[in-house]
């Protein structure tokens, strides 16, 4: 999108209210406590002491620009998240950093298609 109102100086704010508004809906969809998932700047969602682990990465965000001070500029936000991956099917070097929604939640996240 184009976020012509936004100073050039505070366009990583989108990035940082994308990340906030994302731990929100993580918790919501694998009813999680409120706070479970963090923020890790500049741009992880972790988790910490899920499944009695220490802080695991749960998911990305990514802000890039283009135009910023013209009279076109142009901003996206990309993320991807660990939804409904079960942790026996983690990558074994990833398994002490990373987690999903479905390890948290003790269940899929994505209902089944019938």
């Amino acid at each position: 999108f184009r976020p012509d109102w936004l100073p050039a100086d505070r366009v990583w704010r989108l990035v940082a209210t994308a990340s906030l508004a994302m731990a929100d809906a993580a918790e919501e969809v694998a009813g999680l406590a409120d706070r479970v998932v963090r923020l890790k700047w500049p741009n992880d969602l972790v988790v910490e002491g899920l499944d009695g682990g220490g802080v695991r990465k749960l998911a990305g965000l990514l802000g890039e620009t283009t135009g910023l001070g013209t009279s076109r500029p142009q901003a996206i936000v990309g993320l991807g998240i660990n939804a409904d991956w079960a942790p026996s099917a983690f990558p074994p070097e990833l398994v002490g950093s990373m987690t999903s929604l479905r390890a948290g939640s003790g269940e899929p996240c994505i209902p089944a298609r019938g």
